[in-house]
């Protein structure tokens, strides 16, 4: 079956994210399940370093040479990938813009019968 991308939340404060991330331990997801989206290099590596959790970077030099490439930002694009709809795509890339941290889980279905 693969696995899958579900997104949880968009959270703006660092309090909320810990709230949050402490919501999702408690329903069984490990750190190596999160991760995390945002448009703030500097703001992921502080949450890295207090999480563990992995986070997605956009905006590097790749992605903006992409960016420039394709006509999307790579915010847009990171989002895009998680198989959102196109409605969904633009609401959680308004929110990555407006600061917020998006924390998705990636479940992995895959396993042995």
């Amino acid at each position: 079956m693969g696995t899958e991308k579900k997104v949880m939340a968009v959270v703006f404060s660092g309090d909320d994210l810990m709230r949050k991330m402490d919501v999702l331990k408690n329903q069984g997801y490990s750190e190596s399940d999160i991760h995390l989206v945002a448009d703030n290099n500097k703001r992921l590596d502080t949450i890295e370093n207090r999480t563990g959790v992995e986070s997605e970077r956009v905006n590097s030099f790749k992605d903006k040479f992409k960016s420039f490439v394709s006509g999307e930002s790579s915010v847009r694009e990171g989002i895009k990938s998680l198989g959102l709809t196109d409605q969904e795509t633009e609401r959680y890339t308004a929110q990555i813009a407006r600061g917020g941290v998006l924390l998705y889980i990636e479940e992995d279905h895959s396993k042995v019968l």
